[in-house]
């Protein structure tokens, strides 16, 4: 099974950084290939969302997401038309001095 992992340090603070990742309907403004993000349901913090992209190929899936604010956004695959699987997270770390860990 296929895994990424990346690490960068952002000169910004934890809360703008959360902020940002946990509005799902702005990926657009700020992530290539994805061309729209749909809230298609919400229920205290947890949120579906759908994704459509456009990589080489377009195509689109849902996301069940957990918000655990002020530091984590996990995801699961809920359905989609190419991916089978896709786990994975948002993990922030306050480094003091506005600086955030993501």
């Amino acid at each position: 099974m296929a895994k990424a992992e990346k690490t960068e340090v952002f000169d910004v603070a934890i809360e703008k950084v959360f902020k940002v990742l946990s509005d799902l309907e702005s990926y657009p403004d700020f992530m290539t290939g994805v061309e729209n993000v749909e809230v298609v349901n919400t229920n205290g913090n947890k949120i579906k969302a759908r994704y459509d992209l456009n990589l080489v190929k377009k195509f689109a899936y849902t996301l069940d997401h957990v918000i655990e604010e002020p530091n984590k956004i996990s995801w699961s695959l809920d359905s989609g038309d190419l991916l089978k699987k896709s786990d994975g997270s948002w993990e922030l770390k306050d480094l003091g001095d506005g600086k955030t860990e993501v």
